[in-house]
């Protein structure tokens, strides 16, 4: 069974970054891929509900640093470390449960959806 487990370093603008671990990181991309494409857009509801509570780390190394150090305090990650970098996207405000209302908003209608 996969975990489906990732490490992201989210980056945003400022450059700003929060690390998480994150199941199914792919959902935070607007293709469904972890890879960020140049079209791709940030899934605002999702990284507010991964993302909110995070520290915001401004230095490029000091984050990849916490991103590794986080990678081996788990017991496992599937996937890894992975950078996922919208540079000209800025963090949404909000909180981790503004996240979870407006991600169980996107899903409400949906029959048979599980909801946070």
């Amino acid at each position: 069974m996969s975990a489906d487990t990732t490490v992201v370093m989210l980056m945003t603008k400022g450059p700003e970054f929060r690390i998480e671990l994150v199941q199914a990181a792919e959902n935070l991309t607007s293709h469904g891929d972890v890879i960020v494409h140049e079209d791709d857009e940030l899934n605002m509801a999702y990284a507010l509900l991964l993302f909110a509570d995070c520290e915001v780390i401004t230095d490029y190394a000091a984050a990849l640093r916490e991103a590794h150090r986080l990678h081996e305090e788990c017991e496992y990650v599937e996937y890894g470390v992975r950078e996922m970098r919208f540079p000209d996207i800025m963090f949404p405000e909000g909180t981790r449960e503004d996240g979870e209302n407006l991600v169980n908003a996107m899903f409400e209608s949906l029959p048979g959806a599980v909801f946070f």
